[in-house]
Formats: C-alpha cells, sequence, structure tokens
C-alpha cells in the first residue's frame, strides 16, 4: 500500500453506501484536490485519491489533511465524486480537518435539497434576563429591575445589594471586602491575599532545601538530605557537568541522564545497590561497551533468561548478538553475529513475516533481497542499479512523459528520495522520431513538448538488429547529422554507439561546449562505449554528430547514460515491441546478451515484464519460460557474474491485449515456478488488477495514445495514475 510521508497531517475516512433495501452498493468514490506543496514533507500531491466500495458498500481512505501546516494552498476542498453501478453519483465539496482525525462521511456529505427547503421559523421572545449593576453607594429605588444584583463598589467598602424585589433593593447589602475582613485564607491570612512559596511550604522559584522523606503510594522513598545515601536530586552541583538528572543508591548511579540526552537504565536495584539485570542505554553519542554511537545498546547478560515469558518476549544481549526469548520458550536472533549470518538472520525474519510478503498477486520468497538492500542501504557511499526490461508497457506507453512517468520513473524518483540521486539513467533511442513517427505521432507530439524524447536532425534509420542496453539501435550514413539527448543527469556521461567493421568518427558536446571527436574501433561488431565524467551533478545536454562519412559506412547509436557516483539508478531498458525472445540470448558472443541487466551492463536488481506480446504472438508457457531462463542465466551467471544480482520478475496486467490466445496464464504459472528455481520474487499485476481490463478502467488505470498519460481506454497501456498504481506495488518490496 501507498504511504503518506511523514510530517504530513491526515484524516481516516469511512463511508457506506447501500440502497434503500439495504443491499450495497458497488462502485469507486473519488476525492480530488488541487495540486499541493507540503514543504515541511518535501513532498508534493496531485491529483486524485479513488477507493471501491467493498462487498458491504463499505470504505476507508488515510487522506491529506485539508489544514495540514506549511501547505500551500490552504483553504481548500476535497471534489468528492460518486461512482456507482446502476446508480446515480453525485460531486460535492468537502474538508477535512485535523481536529477531526477520523470521520465518516455521512456525518459531512450534503443533503439532498431536491424534495423541499428548509424553513426557520423563529419562537416567541424569552423572558428578559437579570443584570449585575455596579456604581458608587447604594443603589437608588430608579435603577435596575426586579431580579437584578448591584454592586457598591466603594473602595474599601465593596457591598452586594439584591436581588431588587417588588421595585425596592434591601436597605443594607452583604460586605465583600476591605476592612470588614470577610475572607480568610486556609493560613490565616485576610484582605487582599497574597501567598509566598514559603506560606504554603512549596519550593521558590530560585531553589531551596527540603528535609526529611517523602513517600508515596507507589513506594518509592528517598531521602533528600545526602547525595550519596539513597539519593534523588533533580540537579547535579554547579561543579559537576556530567549529568543533568541523576538517581543513586548508595554512591552509585543507578539511572542517568546525561547532558547529551543519553538515557542509562542499570536496571533492577537490589538491597545493597547491585543490578541483577543487564544495562540498557538510549542515545546516539558518547560511548558504551567499547562502541560509540547507535541509538539502543544493550549490554550481555551473564545467563540467558530461562523462564518463558506469557504474553510478550523478553529481549536480551548474549555473546554480542542481540536475542529474543518467545513466549513459546523458543529463541529467536535478531541479527546477524556469532553463530548466524546475516542471510540466516534475513531468511529467519523473512520466514516470521512471510505472511505479508504473499498479498494477492505477490510473492517474495524467505531471504529475498539481500544484494540489492546492501547496496541501497549503502547508496550515500556508492551506487546502487536497478535495470528494468519488458516491453511498451514497461517503456513508458502512454505516460504524459516516459521518462519520468512510467512506473520505472516513479521508483526511479520515490527511490532517489530516499537513498539517493544516482542519476538519470539510461537514455534509449526507442525514445525518438525514427521510432515513434510511424505508430505514435500523437504521442511523440506530446512527449517532444515535455522534452523526453531524443532531438534528431538529418535522416536516421531504425537498426535491424537489437543492439547493447536498450534492445535499440538508430543509425545515420550522412555526415552532419546529429542526435541530442536532454535531461542526462550525473557527473558522468557514457554514450554507447556500435563499433566494428569501417564506421564514421563522430563528436559529442556537453551543454554547448566544444565539440570533442571520437574514433570509433575497428574489427568484429561491438558496444563502443564512450566515458564523459568530471561534469556536475545536475542535468545535462548531450550532442552527437556524424562526422565525415560515405554511403554504407554507418553511424549506429544506441543510447546515452547519466550516473552520479553516489546514489540510487535506475535504468529503463525497455523496448516497445520486445517479447521474452528478445532478451533470450544468453552467450556472449550476441551484441546484445548480456547487455540488459547481465555482466557487461551489471545491476543490482533486474526487473524483468516481457510479457504481453508473447501473448499476442501465441507463445507457449514452455516457449516462454525457456527464455525467461536463458535471460536469468545471462544476468546471474554468464561470463564473470557469480548470482550476485536480485531478480523480480513481474507480469504487467495484460488488459485486452490479448482476448485470442489465452496464454497469459501459462506464463503466470511458469513465472511463479521460475521465482522458486532462481530466488526471485514475483508481482502479478494481472492478478492484482483482478484480470479485469473494465474494473482498472473504472479507477482511470488505462491510458491514451495521445501520450498526455491521461485516463483513457487504451487496451494495455496506463495513464499517469495507473503508471503511479503500479509503482506503488513494487516500490514496498524494494524498501523493505
Amino acid at each position: 500500500m501507498a504511504a503518506i510521508p511523514p510530517g504530513i497531517a491526515t484524516v481516516t475516512l469511512t463511508g457506506h453506501y447501500i440502497r434503500p433495501d439495504g443491499t450495497p452498493i458497488r462502485g469507486t468514490v473519488s476525492f480530488n484536490a488541487p495540486a499541493l506543496t507540503l514543504s515541511e514533507a518535501d513532498t508534493i500531491a496531485v491529483g486524485a485519491a479513488t477507493v471501491e466500495l467493498d462487498e458491504t458498500g463499505h470504505f476507508s481512505v488515510l487522506l491529506i489533511a485539508t489544514d495540514t501546516p506549511q501547505m500551500q494552498p490552504t483553504g481548500w476542498a476535497y471534489t468528492v465524486t460518486e461512482n456507482f453501478l446502476h446508480a446515480v453519483g453525485r460531486s460535492y465539496a468537502i474538508q477535512l480537518p485535523t481536529s477531526n482525525p477520523v470521520v465518516d462521511l455521512a456525518d459531512i456529505a450534503p443533503a439532498d435539497p431536491s424534495h423541499g427547503d428548509y424553513v426557520l421559523v423563529p419562537g416567541p421572545p424569552g423572558v428578559a434576563g437579570t443584570k449585575i449593576l455596579t456604581g458608587t453607594g447604594a443603589p437608588a429605588s430608579g435603577v435596575g429591575a426586579n431580579g437584578d444584583l448591584y454592586i457598591d463598589t466603594t473602595s474599601g467598602a465593596v457591598t452586594l445589594y439584591g436581588p431588587k424585589a417588588s421595585g425596592a433593593w434591601p436597605a443594607t447589602g452583604v460586605a465583600l471586602g476591605g476592612s470588614s475582613n470577610l475572607i480568610t485564607s486556609v493560613n490565616g491570612k485576610t484582605g487582599a491575599v497574597n501567598l509566598t512559596a514559603a506560606d504554603v511550604g512549596a519550593f521558590p522559584a530560585t531553589g531551596g532545601a527540603l528535609t526529611g522523606f517523602v513517600s508515596t503510594t507507589l513506594g518509592l522513598r528517598a531521602n533528600l538530605t545526602a547525595d550519596n545515601v539513597n539519593s534523588l536530586i533533580t540537579d547535579q552541583p554547579a561543579t559537576t557537568t556530567s549529568r543533568v538528572a541523576i538517581m543513586r543508591v548508595g554512591g552509585v548511579d543507578k539511572f542517568s541522564l546525561n547532558a547529551n540526552g543519553e538515557l542509562t537504565i542499570p536496571g533492577f536495584i537490589a538491597t545493597g545497590g547491585t543490578s541483577t539485570f543487564p544495562n540498557i542505554k538510549l542515545g546516539t553519542g558518547g560511548t558504551f561497551g567499547g562502541a560509540t554511537g547507535g541509538a539502543v545498546a544493550v549490554s550481555n547478560v551473564t545467563t540467558a533468561p530461562t523462564a518463558n515469558p506469557s504474553g510478550g518476549a523478553v529481549l536480551y544481549a548474549e555473546g554480542g548478538v542481540l536475542k529474543v526469548r518467545q513466549s513459546d520458550g523458543t529463541t529467536a536472533v535478531v541479527g546477524a553475529g556469532s553463530g548466524m549470518t546475516q542471510a540466516a538472520a534475513d531468511a529467519r525474519y523473512a520466514m516470521l513475516t512471510r505472511s505479508s510478503r504473499n498479498d494477492l498477486g505477490i510473492y517474495v520468497p524467505p531471504g529475498w533481497g539481500s544484494f540489492w538492500r546492501a547496496k541501497r542501504d549503502a547508496a550515500s557511499t556508492g551506487k546502487a542499479t536497478i535495470a528494468v526490461v519488458g516491453g511498451s508497457a514497461s517503456q513508458g506507453m502512454y505516460a504524459s512523459n516516459p521518462i519520468t512517468k512510467s512506473w520505472p520513473g516513479a521508483v526511479r524518483s520515490s527511490l532517489q528520495t530516499t537513498y539517493g540521486d544516482g542519476g538519470s539513467g539510461f537514455h534509449s533511442t526507442s525514445l525518438s522520431s525514427t521510432i515513434l513517427a510511424s505508430g505514435d505521432s500523437a504521442a511523440l507530439a506530446a512527449w517532444t513538448t515535455a522534452g523526453a524524447i531524443v532531438a534528431q536532425t538529418g535522416t536516421w534509420v531504425q537498426s535491424g538488429n537489437k543492439f547493447g542496453p536498450g534492445l535499440c539501435g538508430i543509425y545515420t550514413e550522412t555526415t552532419g547529422d546529429t542526435l541530442t539527448f536532454s535531461g542526462v543527469r550525473g557527473t558522468t556521461v557514457k554514450i554507447y554507439t556500435v563499433s566494428g567493421g569501417t564506421r564514421p568518427n563522430f563528436t559529442y558536446s556537453i551543454d554547448g561546449g566544444s565539440a570533442v571527436t571520437v574514433t570509433q574501433n575497428t574489427g568484429a561488431a561491438a558496444i563502443q562505449v564512450t566515458t564523459v565524467t568530471g561534469l556536475t551533478s545536475g542535468t545535462h545536454s548531450v550532442k552527437l554528430t556524424c562526422g565525415t562519412t560515405t554511403t554504407g559506412n554507418y553511424l549506429t547509436v544506441v543510447g546515452v547514460e547519466g550516473t552520479n557516483a553516489t546514489g540510487v539508478v535506475v535504468n529503463n531498458l525497455a523496448m516497445g515491441g520486445a517479447s521474452s525472445a528478445s532478451y533470450a540470448n544468453n552467450t556472449t558472443a550476441q551484441l546484445n546478451s548480456t547487455w540488459n541487466g547481465g555482466v557487461d551492463y551489471p545491476a543490482d536488481l533486474v526487473i524483468y515484464t516481457a510479457g504481453p506480446n508473447d501473448a499476442t504472438a501465441n507463445t507457449t508457457g514452455d516457449a516462454w519460460a525457456a527464455n525467461v531462463a536463458k535471460f536469468l542465466k545471462a544476468v546471474r551467471d554468464t561470463g564473470s557474474a557469480t548470482g550476485t544480482t536480485d531478480v523480480i520478475i513481474m507480469l504487467p496486467h495484460l488488459g485486452t491485449h490479448d482476448t485470442t490466445n489465452y496464454k497469459y496464464q501459462d506464463f503466470a504459472l511458469r513465472a511463479r515456478s521460475l521465482a522458486e528455481v532462481y530466488g526471485a520474487a514475483f508481482v502479478n499485476m494481472w492478478a492484482i488488477g483482478r484480470n479485469s481490463w473494465e474494473y482498472w478502467r473504472t479507477l482511470g488505470y488505462w491510458g491514451t495514445s495521445a501520450g498526455t498519460g491521461a485516463a483513457g481506454t487504451d487496451a494495455v497501456h496506463l495513464s499517469d495514475a495507473g503508471f503511479a498504481f503500479m509503482a506503488n506495488q513494487v516500490l514496498p518490496i524494494l524498501t523493505a
């Protein structure tokens, strides 16, 4: 499930819809908000949240509060849109302030005024109330009305008269103060009373001394007269700076909080001032147990607990290993240490939490992800790399921007926010007018405006072979033809071309700088990588120009990559029209064999998504599985590979892309088996999407070939909302 970032105020909204006969309504309810800038959480929220009514007509959704602090704009409201099956819905506005953290929609939804108006009818005037009047001296008979009170405010003789009755005031009143001394305090003070701390036995604000014993019903008893004998003090003398608050027994610290905010709890204090349980320390500084830093430190026990805790568990450290003795008497290791490897600890944890990793359509085997997690968690000092392969459903058709709004783009943005910006990753020449003009002209126009398309001059042609990262290459044989890649982010830029035989030189220019000439290698066909370093970590424009060439001599360009030295990199290597066969070469002699997450283009995690095009091509389940196995062979065990790449197999939602061959369920069965064999995770978006094109249409997840990212009726390609949903299914696995 998606998670609202910390620091953003939320409200849980629930609702229940039924028909007049009590049967539940089916459909969805959308809550649309304006574009929200949440500066405190470094987050921008846009679009609508849509929930589906369950089989009883209920829903529950966590939404951003409309009065979240430091949010722009302010004073806005959600637009609620009801979309029901065989029933007319409504559209109205609501606000969800933080003062009501849990709200039922029935309590705030407007009533339907179509059957009449409500008219407010005023009732008869009530009886006039009584008043309290003031003045100097006794009240005159003409002052006030029956029932009124009067206060004579004469200094030193304040007197209360009343109530007035039968048109007359009482002849005498009740003195309220002054020389009559009617007010007496509990300590004998009268008149205008001013109490000092000593009057009520309290400490003055400047401090003081309290002697004797203090006892409570909880049994706490401390002598406050001496520091070294059963002493409880709230502050050490001015000469002592190491402790802010402390409890001492027999001159020994038993509970202390130092100036760094570190809390030390030695444990139960037995008779004679000894501690029978191990120490616990909370804090991030100082030294404890021979090590510095850390939020929680637990010292080793001399003897491990043997009694079974009832209704809970006991946390302790033994031999430098954190352990838990559970209520059933078993002992579990909470991390790697002596006697248990990290992989074994991970497997133990995954097994204990396996039920939460087997939601509908999602399978994560025990111990999965150790290679990816290690690189991800160390991304502040190195790179963690993901490679995504598949067809157009992963390439980004028809997001508003296939680079940033595809599901790999959404994953990239989320991970880089948390773990560091590793750069823009690989930009393929498949996003060029050469590739897209013939079938996706509307999308090409929209993506050109969005800055996602490789700009080109001259005549470029798609290569008949599938080369290198991204399985694509476009070529020219005309001197001076250019390609320009925009939005290439990182301190290092790599340019991928096809060399071998007789090929022209080319030049590159970064951000309009001087052109640098690159000579292409001769000999056998190969992928040539030109690396440019020393750039700023920002976004760059990379222009490639074909050098002097003749007919039949081609400059073939595969793509351009931008990376930083640290952070997460997500390389979207998917190619429109790709099938499992496109990735099935696993011999090093093939130009594209190991370039999609394998040893030539290494990744810590590969997400494999080829499948929809196989279904329409009537590929059998066995043939699809064999192709995937060849790819996994290339990734994990080709050349110098040692299997240190984690894998996720993901089947995109098939939609209505295939209504003839019905092969997709065969791929799903084989995918689960491949996941078991190769230790891969498996995400079945087809199952998550209920195997229903119509279901996702009601949620606005299908796109339109206009390339705007808007909701539409495409057979298999997604809208921006659909891509965001796919990313949200993968991210919990990647961040666990």
